[in-house]
This record gives structure tokens, C-alpha cells and sequence, in this order.
């Protein structure tokens, strides 16, 4: 800033919204920590841009209104900056049809910040939380706004991760269970054998980083509702998918072993199921047909009771798909699901954008679309 130019005190808290106003003007932040303290303050290094002009691939459906009486959940891969190595040439990207500008931080998580919240759901499951996102933004906004985060980072030295946010009017926090996948195996003798058989499976499967986030939550106008919320993020090669399968088989049994040991401590208890995730598989796959059916294969019972995908199964949650020297790229299909109790009803499903919103840039990411996933959004009564 230069000497001249001063700064107008717009706001105090922890976020500030920019206006049309402050377009093509810097934002100075000045931290106070009271009485006898140094006083600190930074400029941000760009000054703030306006929205693009277009129709936001979210907009529209955070219009849909959320009754009093429902619960409104959501699961959604936001899109961790890790994976993107913008320092690669435009064409080498992974994303090469979305211009650098436009996959960066910078631009991306100020339209995740008004993106999540402006659903108005009540429990958020988020995937491929950066550390940075989780640490700076994140917590201490969703915090603002009424919401209870717990993040859990993948294992080995991945740092993403898993976060739950919950609006703490609705539910209140009871319990966290143990996490890493491969930590459950004790308790699976079968997939213990079938590992042991192939020594060379088993070192992928340990190898690959995989947690289930697993939180108990309870009503706060009903004392005996209990609500088991499952977070996942299984692996993502597709030639693998027998690792997803484990990886899968382990959590849904995961949270039904848990919630066999809540419902004998709280005999009148009642205990709601939902897991939620990207689970990289399509409706085709076996995943699909453990956690809908409880089966593998044909007839090979794995000792669960099916599960509902709450929001169907839409054309796709995933769109990557683009077309270079006639050549069809990428992909698209449904790899995100909310899973739930048969006792769960679903009041609505919030629709997916349309088609021609979501092609509209090629794919995803994109100026109008902060990640490659869409969310999946559901209103649910707990019956």
C-alpha cells in the first residue's frame, strides 16, 4: 500500500465477504490480542477479483429449501491441492482443459467457502481435505457459522484427509472411533486369510492410505437418537479394485460391529447408520453390490445388512471427460455415495446441475466449478 492511500475498517471477526465495492483493492488484516500485545497486520498480495459473471455450477441448487424438521446431508470431494502440480505445462496437467489460473488455491477455496455452507446442510462429509484448507479456512469458518469440524488425515505421509462438519443446534458430539482401515483387520479372519495367500496383495493393500472417519452423534431434541456418521475415501486405481472391495468390506462391518455394541449399551436407543464417501467404484462394481447387498459375487455373504444409497445413483459425480487429437480422455460416472439404514427416509434429493452446466467449460474442474466431484445432497428424516 502506498503511504498515501488508507485503509477503511470494514469489518471485525473472523472472515470478512468482500463486496462489488472492493473489487481491484487490497484487504489489510490487523490482529488485536488485547491490551499489552504487539498488534499484527498483512496485505494480501493480490487485490480482490470479481466472481465470474456466469451462473455458478452451485447456485442454483442452494436454492433449494430445507424444512425445520429434516436433517439436510451432503458428501462431497472438494478437490485436494496436492494432486494438482500446477508447475507442470497447461497440456501435462491432469486437468489440462482447465486453465491454471483456475485450479489454483487461490481461486478455488474462496468458491469452496461459499459453496459448502450454502447448501444449509446439517452434517457434511468432505473428502481431500488439504491440511491448509482444514488449518486457515475450513475450521475456523464452518466455527463461524455454527458448525463442529473433526478432520482426520490420511495415513502414511499423504496430507489430506477426511472432515465431518455438523451444525451444532441440530447435533452434538459423543464419540469418535478408531480410524486407518488396516487397523480393523484383527476382527476379519476371512480377509486375514485371503491376504496371507497372496503376500504381494497384502503389501498394496497395506500401502495404500485409507481411513474410515467414524464419529457418534446424538439429536439435540432427542435424547435417545443416536446417528453413526461413516466418512470414507477408498483407493482409487481401477485396476484395483479388489483392495477397494477390503478397503469397503472393513468399514461398512466397521460401523456395524459399533453400532451392535451401542445398541446393548443403550437398549432403547435409537441408532441410525450412514457412511458417506467417495468410494471410487461405479454401480457396477462389486463395492456397490457389499455395501447394497451385503454379497460379493453371486453368493458370498459377508455378514452385513444391506444398505440404501440415499441419492441413487446419479448419471455421474465424477466429470473429467474431454476429447484431444480425437481421442476421448478422462471420465465419467458415479463413484460418491450416501449410504443409509432401510430406516432412514429420504424427503428429497437436491437435483444435480444440468448437463449442459456441467460440459459447459469441458469438464471439471472449471471457472464455474471449484472440484472435479459434485456434492451429493439429501434431506432425511430419522423414523
Amino acid at each position: 500500500l502506498k503511504e498515501k492511500e488508507k485503509c477503511v475498517c470494514e469489518h471485525t471477526g473472523v472472515s470478512y465477504k468482500p463486496s462489488s465495492d472492493d473489487i481491484g483493492k487490497y484487504v489489510s488484516v490487523i490482529i488485536d490480542l488485547g491490551e499489552d500485545t504487539i498488534k499484527r497486520f498483512a496485505v494480501t498480495k493480490n487485490p480482490v477479483a470479481a466472481v465470474p459473471e456466469e451462473q455458478l455450477i452451485f447456485e442454483e441448487r442452494q436454492n433449494v429449501k430445507v424444512i425445520e424438521v429434516r436433517l439436510r446431508v451432503m458428501s462431497y470431494n472438494i478437490l485436494a491441492d496436492l494432486y494438482l502440480n500446477l508447475r507442470q505445462p497447461q497440456d501435462d496437467l491432469f486437468f489440462p482443459y482447465c486453465p491454471k489460473v483456475y485450479q489454483e488455491y487461490a481461486y478455488r477455496y474462496p468458491l469452496l467457502l461459499r459453496e459448502i455452507p450454502g447448501y444449509n446442510a446439517d452434517l457434511i462429509f468432505l473428502q481431500e481435505v488439504d491440511e491448509r484448507f482444514r488449518r486457515r479456512f475450513l475450521l475456523p469458518y464452518m466455527e463461524e457459522l455454527g458448525y463442529e469440524t473433526r478432520f482426520k488425515k490420511k495415513g502414511l505421509a499423504v496430507t489430506e484427509g477426511l472432515a465431518i462438519c455438523f451444525r451444532k443446534d441440530k447435533l452434538r458430539f459423543v464419540l469418535i472411533f478408531l480410524n486407518v482401515i488396516p487397523s480393523h483387520l484383527i476382527k476379519n479372519v476371512d480377509i486375514i486369510n485371503y491376504l496371507d495367500q497372496n503376500l504381494q496383495l497384502k503389501e498394496h493393500f497395506f500401502s495404500r492410505p485409507a481411513v474410515i472417519q467414524l464419529l457418534l452423534l446424538g439429536s439435540t431434541t432427542d435424547e435417545d437418537v443416536l446417528l453413526m456418521a461413516g466418512n470414507t475415501h477408498l483407493h482409487y486405481d481401477p485396476q484395483e479394485e479388489n483392495i477397494k472391495v477390503m478397503q469397503a468390506l472393513l468399514c461398512a462391518r466397521h460401523i456395524a460391529h459399533k453400532a451392535q455394541e451401542l445398541q446393548l449399551k443403550h437398549p432403547n436407543g435409537k441408532i441410525y447408520k450412514l457412511l458417506a464417501g467417495d468410494f471410487n467404484s461405479t454401480p457396477d462394481g462389486p463395492v456397490y453390490d457389499l455395501i447394497s447387498k451385503g454379497i460379493l459375487g453371486t453368493s458370498v455373504s459377508t455378514f452385513l445388512n444391506p444398505m440404501l444409497s440415499l441419492v441413487g445413483d446419479p448419471p455421474y459425480t465424477n466429470y473429467t471427460r474431454f476429447t484431444r487429437n480425437g481421442d476421448i480422455l478422462g471420465f465419467s460416472g458415479c463413484l460418491d455415495y450416501i449410504w443409509g439404514d432401510p430406516g432412514i427416509k429420504v424427503v428429497q434429493t437436491i437435483p444435480m446441475p444440468s448437463d449442459e452446466l456441467v460440459k459447459k467449460h469441458t469438464a471439471l474442474p472449471s471457472v464455474i466449478s471449484p472440484s472435479d466431484h459434485l456434492p451429493l445432497i439429501c434431506d432425511i428424516l430419522l423414523q
